[in-house]
């Protein structure tokens, strides 16, 4: 009796790959057979991977889900108020009350460059 074939996995989806057909058996120093097929990113861009990688969730995309993830990580930075911003409106310098922080929080630029708006005030004060 021979070892099992592989599972059929063409036309399978992982994530963002999908399998578009098997290409061959890489044959380890051990003497383990991994399975290779050919894969379709969904940004077109077309790899080799075994079959172990994608059952198992190792690859998952060619590259580009990390760039994606990397690109929505510095666009949620680019929101936060810089490292000087946020030392000044966390820190109550001494002898100030916490009214008068209120009110210095309120007079800073939010990170969008603009003032806040106080609220309840009308232009003539």
């Amino acid at each position: 009796m021979g070892r099992p074939g592989p599972t059929d996995l063409t036309g399978m989806q992982f994530r963002r790959l999908t399998v578009l057909g098997p290409v061959g058996v890489h044959i380890t120093p051990k003497g383990k057979r991994l399975f290779l097929w050919r894969v379709r990113c969904s940004c077109s861009t077309e790899q080799v991977v075994t079959g172990m990688a994608l059952k198992q969730g190792g690859k998952v995309s060619c590259g580009c889900l990390r760039a994606d993830r990397l690109v929505r990580r510095a666009e949620q930075l680019d929101d936060l108020p810089s490292r000087t911003q946020r030392r000044v409106t966390t820190a109550r310098p001494p002898g100030m009350t916490a009214l008068q922080v209120k009110e210095l929080r309120e007079a800073m630029p939010t990170a969008t460059g603009g003032f806040t708006e106080r609220s309840g005030a009308s232009a003539q004060d």
